[in-house]
């Protein structure tokens, strides 16, 4: 064989082999980047995003979830949906969604019992249920995710009888958006008048006694004892001056309410008085509060310190900033001429808000064979939960995470989904005609100039 087919033959083996490698090469990075692919939402408001409780929800699904969204074709609401649950997909492989076009399959739709033209959405899940949603967003989607999953609601018991607000009042200091909130969680939350009771719920997973303005009665607090002993989680909202009775059960357990008011300067700052704290400050080392950035508000607010008690854990959760202290001349504060005294008044940050939880002894712990903590949580302030204020800011959030974390369903605490900010671009007279000049007029006509100028160069110089 001659020398140069040879070496033709030996460049031609080396070739293929290298083209071989690359093409190798780049089929393991498509296949390796397809299994561990990385994104990144640079948009302001997350609008490519799902939020943090969606995204818990989505990674503690253990079963699949077949979800069937019917809605037409070509609409714009199908391509809204089909991007949202895309996102959900790429969170979960536990989730299967299905588009489907009604119009073009009838029977599927019948056969989901779909006879509304809407955009139904159907969550199956096992045995354990359906849940099915006629509007298509995050908030709604991740709420029928958590029930069709949790399987049984909790029973959350909401202590009436001393002048609290109502749950299912509609009123600016009812609680239903509260109560709407923790059913759209799988909650189920009840009224509980416990001196007809006189026990707390065996199915009573967390008791809320939010807002009484009468105190609580000997037997009722006997009652209230009792159930923490067998390991029970409760929260307390208590306002200024109210519930004295309360104070001396709540030491046993390392938390103490003060007998002041809390006036914060910076609530100025956000449109409220002196008599709003902010609270801004947030421990990072409580499930509840971990990960949290929002501003909350509480209206007239106590504070609430914690104290060192023997088999208890206590944790502070919210404080205020240092503008603020804890006025405990509560009498000249209502005449509106108290100020900082630092003999008497404790200056900011100020606690509002703590949680202690109570080992159980061994014995009891071996005898029941739970080992779970009673809890007990506490805030200086119940107004914050109702239906004025619980949609500002970061208010119902605490809330709800507060709760979802005395009812051991710490998956769900984060932060809720929002709606899309909706972030306008106002140009100035000035800006739109730079706008239509330069894209439509200077661009176009320094390419025609430049074209113009080549022909008569090539015409001169053929």
């Amino acid at each position: 064989m001659p020398r140069r087919l040879r070496l033709s033959t030996r460049y031609s083996v080396n070739t293929g082999i290298l083209i071989a490698l690359v093409v190798g090469i780049v089929i393991i990075i498509e296949i390796l980047s397809y299994r561990h692919n990385w994104r990144k939402d640079f948009t302001e408001n997350k609008r490519h995003s799902l939020a943090d409780q969606t995204i818990s929800v989505l990674q503690d699904l253990s079963t699949p979830v077949e979800v069937t969204v019917f809605i037409p074709k070509g609409t714009p609401a199908y391509e809204e949906a089909k991007r949202l649950f895309a996102l959900y997909e790429y969170e979960s492989e536990m989730l299967t969604v299905n588009m489907v076009d009604p119009d073009l399959e009838p029977g599927m739709a019948l056969e989901y019992d779909i006879r509304r033209y809407g955009v139904p959405v159907v969550f199956l899940e096992g045995e354990r249920g359906r849940e099915t949603i006629t509007t298509v967003d995050e908030e709604q989607t991740t709420n029928a995710l958590i029930k069709v999953t949790r399987g049984e609601k909790k029973s959350i018991y909401f202590l009436s009888g001393h002048g609290e607000p109502a749950l299912d009042d509609t009123e600016m200091g009812g609680l239903s958006i509260a109560k709407k909130m923790l059913q759209d969680k799988n909650y189920d939350p009840q009224t509980l008048v416990l001196m007809r009771a006189e026990a707390v719920p065996e199915d009573c997973a967390v008791l809320v006694v939010c807002g009484p303005q009468t105190d609580i009665t000997e037997p009722e607090l006997e009652a209230i004892e009792r159930y923490i002993d067998r390991r029970g989680r409760i929260l307390f909202l208590i306002d200024p001056e109210t519930v004295s009775s309360l104070k001396s059960l709540l030491e046993k357990y390392g938390l103490v309410l003060g007998d002041d008011m809390v006036v914060d300067r910076l609530s100025r700052l956000f449109g409220g008085d002196y008599l709003t704290p902010v609270l801004t400050t947030y421990s990072s080392n409580h499930a509840i509060t971990r990960n949290f950035s929002l501003a909350s508000f509480f209206p007239v607010a106590r504070s609430v310190s914690t104290t060192d008690t023997p088999s208890v854990r206590t944790t502070w959760l919210a404080k205020t900033g240092e503008g603020s202290w804890a006025e405990s001349n509560i009498e000249d504060l209502k005449k509106g001429i108290a100020s900082f005294d630092p003999d008497t008044d404790r200056p900011g940050p100020v606690t509002l808000a703590a949680v202690s939880e109570i080992e159980a002894r061994e014995d009891e712990a071996e005898e029941s064979g739970n080992s779970k903590h009673a809890a007990v949580a506490v805030f200086g302030d119940s107004d914050f939960a109702t239906n004025a204020r619980i949609t500002l800011s970061g208010n119902s959030d605490m809330f709800v995470n507060t709760v979802n974390w005395l009812g051991e369903e710490e998956t769900l605490i984060a932060i809720r989904p929002r709606d899309p900010k909706f972030s306008p671009i106002i140009l100035t007279p000035v800006e739109a005609r730079m706008v239509l000049f330069l894209p439509v007029i200077a661009l176009p006509g320094i390419v025609l100039i430049a074209g113009i100028y080549v022909f008569m160069r090539r015409s001169r110089h053929p």
